[in-house]
């Protein structure tokens, strides 16, 4: 079962992701932070009762451009309120620029 949730975790790419605005005098413009959060649950049958257990545990990152965790430094909440929506197509267009530093992070190298 162990083997099998770590062959999960490492091979699930299902997800959503979203970018933000955002505006903060202490973060340079331009910064690129990427926040992970994962969830992990035990998936066996009910009559196992692998959630008494194994109970469903979130996991948080968040990565600077260099790839350093800084999720101490700076909570959800405090990023969530300093967040502002971004339309699509200015989206794309950051996503597509910063691809090559976005494969290198998410892929951990």
């Amino acid at each position: 079962m162990v083997t099998g949730s770590l062959d999960m975790l490492l091979t699930e790419h299902r997800g959503k992701a979203a970018v933000s605005l955002l505006k903060n005098p202490k973060i340079n413009a331009g910064t690129l932070l990427i926040e992970a959060i994962y969830t992990i649950d035990a998936v066996a049958p009910k009559y196992l009762q692998a959630d008494r257990f194994l109970p469903t545990t979130v996991i948080r990152h968040l990565l600077d451009a260099n790839g350093k965790n800084i999720s101490q430094a700076i909570s959800h909440e405090g990023l969530s309120q300093q967040c502002h929506k971004m339309d699509k197509p200015l989206s794309r267009k950051i996503v597509g620029s910063q691809k090559p530093l976005l494969d290198k992070l998410l892929k951990g190298r």
